[in-house]
């Protein structure tokens, strides 16, 4: 199984092509369009009580987010996300031209880019586990399987984020209208749980949401609820 991982250079590389399009558009949190149950996250706000920002009611979120803005050289603006759970928080980096979105009904985020038809799934699961006996990986390709019916599994590896490796699989399937479809599942673990991200576009565009995604993953930190949280550095070490 090898090593999915890029280098630091690569993770500043993410952060310029995100302060590009800073320079020439909104963010793409800004730029998000309201839906009932996907609250508008704007810059400096915050979801908590369960409306859309206009007094809309909608099922209470089981997640809290804000957006901070990280400044570079020049005055460019990096929009960093902070997502806080029950026991846990994180913050991240969106791609640039990806909008943020809250589901409202469980402790998931998606990631939307419009122009090429690709979503980011980003779910918390906050729940000790016993780790999986030895067939693990069988365990784990029939779930994978199970998400994504009529696909097949491309390639298994694995991939890096919030300093730990976690399996991650590719697949490919047609649609009943004879589209090409493909996604990526990536499970990471952490101290209270694991997250899973799931990309999912047509294969046309999938391999620039997956360069898009890599810069994703390597932008999470997380913290215990109460510990002080780090973002991503915005400027070469």
């Amino acid at each position: 199984m090898c090593r999915f991982q890029l280098p630091t250079a690569s993770v500043f590389v993410c952060l310029m092509l995100i302060a590009d399009v800073s320079l020439r558009a909104q963010t793409s949190i800004e730029r998000a369009v309201a839906s009932p149950k996907l609250p508008l996250l704007k810059s400096g706000s915050r979801t908590t009580d369960g409306t859309t920002g206009t007094g809309e009611s909608t099922n209470k979120p089981l997640l809290d987010l804000t957006s901070a803005a990280q400044r570079i050289h020049g005055d460019i603006v990096i929009p960093t996300v902070i997502v806080k759970a029950e026991r846990t928080q994180f913050s991240f980096v969106p791609p640039p031209g990806w909008r943020v979105q809250l589901a409202s009904e469980k402790k998931q985020i998606r990631l939307v880019a419009s122009e090429s038809g690709s979503l980011i799934l980003v779910e918390i699961i906050e729940r000790h586990e016993p780790k999986l006996p030895s067939q693990e990986a069988d365990f784990l390709r029939t779930q994978v399987l199970g998400r994504y019916p009529n696909s097949r599994i491309t390639d298994e590896f694995s991939a890096s984020a919030l300093g730990t490796d976690g399996p991650a699989f590719d697949l490919e399937w047609r649609t009943p209208h004879n589209v090409s479809l493909a996604a990526r599942f990536v499970r990471i673990p952490f101290e209270d749980g694991r997250l899973e991200i799931s990309l999912s576009a047509p294969s046309s565009h999938i391999k620039h949401s997956f360069h898009d995604l890599n810069c994703l993953l390597l932008s999470f930190r997380s913290a215990p609820l109460n510990g002080s949280l780090e973002l991503q550095p915005v400027t070469p070490g």
